[in-house]
């Protein structure tokens, strides 16, 4: 009998995610902490769900189990032990789910996979934004201390939580479509006490200690408060900083200076946040081959971009040479009432600035809202001119305008064509619409009658 799993485990993880400091990429974390909670109620038996992700796993890397089925605990080939970090990462949470794997599993199938002695490379498998930042950095740690290689592979996504798990393997290859980054820490403060006030509902704190209810969601923040969380987002930004430079070999003004930012191969392989550009297919036999001596293979249909040894200075020029490529895009004449289009091409494509300016030159620029139409003046003194009959050309004319659709739906005693009505409600509905179509008559030298 499969064991149930233990009701509430999500709201728990929710509940920590809202309360504490996240590692998660803001432009992802919307949509998939919404659903994070629906999925999971989903889930009655988490072994099954491991599986499923599992064959997932193992059908995308080409694997197979023999006929007896798994000879690992772990997904495992040729020597080659695969462990996802997919979706939300979590702490205190033993399973993957594909939407969210706990930083308890990684540890389990990473320790595992170490004592293995048919284990030769361990690849961790990314496509997340991240997740809680209680948990990450011991995690990241036991990453780096292992000695077998390791290897990053993201496709598509690492970032924040999930890059801070990447940073201390031996190599972090992503897809050339692949994005990385936004190294950067935040608190989520929700109040919700407006709401609750107009629902006939306050909440009072009776406490002890000044910052013991900071950040409650029932309160605005004050400046004492907003100011006590700063601090504790600061602190965890200069640990993630620290570690990605000291994992990476890098400066840590080189990471500071990325602002969070969510970056695309080419600016992270030029920053040092990577170490190559490759198609998925072919890393890790290229990393292979490596520590093996072997020939790797190559795959022309893929650019591949391999990550030179580079000194500070050399990075340093590449670093502003990308700043000002991104410079002269969005800045440019042509970018002027193209602003999406140019910061898109900015920092979403790899064009020159020629390139992208050559595109914006060609492409139609954003157009402003119409001015409303104005409405000729109504004269409902003057009675239209009789015109002979003419057949329409259609039989639109002969229906109902969608005016006198919605005039028909109720009473509107106080409202004519004029701006006058019976003020005691003595008029009809037929009266006003009689009127209302004579207005119209009137101001369009069109001819309308009720049905």
């Amino acid at each position: 009998m499969p064991k149930p799993r233990k009701r509430g485990m999500m709201s728990q993880v929710l509940g920590r995610m809202a309360s504490g400091d996240c590692l998660i990429s803001d432009r992802h974390a919307e949509s998939m902490l919404v659903g994070l909670l629906n999925e999971a109620e989903q889930v009655t038996d988490p072994t099954a769900a491991w599986q499923e992700v599992r064959a997932e796993v193992m059908a995308s890397w080409g694997f197979a189990d023999g006929p007896e089925g798994p000879a690992k605990p772990f997904i495992y080939q040729d020597g080659v032990a695969v462990i996802p970090a997919h979706g939300i990462l979590v702490n205190r949470f033993n399973y993957c789910w594909g939407f969210v794997t706990g930083y308890d599993f990684i540890r389990r199938q990473m320790n595992l996979a170490a004592a293995d002695p048919d284990v030769t490379l361990i690849v961790f498998d990314h496509d997340t934004p991240g997740g809680e930042a209680a948990g990450c950095d011991e995690l990241a740690r036991e990453i780096y201390a292992i000695e077998k290689p390791t290897m990053a592979l993201v496709n598509t996504l690492s970032c924040s939580g999930g890059y801070w798990l990447a940073a201390p393997c031996n190599r972090i290859v992503c897809a050339p479509s692949g994005s990385v980054g936004s190294i950067g820490v935040y608190i989520l403060h929700m109040n919700i006490g407006k709401m609750l006030a107009e629902w006939g509902i306050e909440a009072e704190f009776v406490k002890n200690g000044d910052y013991k209810t900071s950040g409650n969601m029932y309160e605005a923040l004050s400046e004492k408060d907003r100011a006590y969380l700063q601090a504790m987002v600061d602190e965890r930004a200069v640990e993630f900083h620290r570690a990605v430079a000291e994992f990476r070999g890098i400066e840590e003004s080189v990471v500071k200076d990325t602002q969070a930012r969510v970056m695309r191969p080419t600016e992270a392989l030029a920053l040092g946040l990577i170490d190559a550009a490759e198609n998925p297919t072919t890393a890790v036999a290229s990393f292979v081959a490596e520590y093996g001596n072997d020939e790797p293979p190559t795959d022309d249909s893929e650019e591949n971009v391999t990550m030179a040894e580079m000194s500070s200075e050399d990075r340093a020029a590449v670093q502003a040479e990308t700043k000002a490529r991104i410079k002269g895009i969005v800045t440019s004449d042509e970018a002027k009432g193209r602003e999406g289009l140019a910061e898109h091409l900015a920092y979403n494509t790899d064009m020159s600035v020629e390139e992208a300016v050559a595109t914006l030159a060609v492409s139609p620029k954003a157009e402003d809202p119409a001015p409303a139409e104005e409405k000729p003046e109504e004269k409902p003194e003057e009675k239209p001119e009789e015109k002979p009959e003419e057949k329409p050309e259609d039989d639109k004319a002969n229906k109902p305008s969608h005016f006198e659709n919605a005039m028909d739906q109720g009473n509107h005693p106080d409202v004519g064509p004029d701006g006058k009505g019976d003020k005691n409600g003595g008029d009809d509905v037929s009266a006003n619409v009689a009127r209302i179509l004579g207005a119209q008559s009137a101001a369009t030298g069109r001819k309308l009658e009720k049905a």
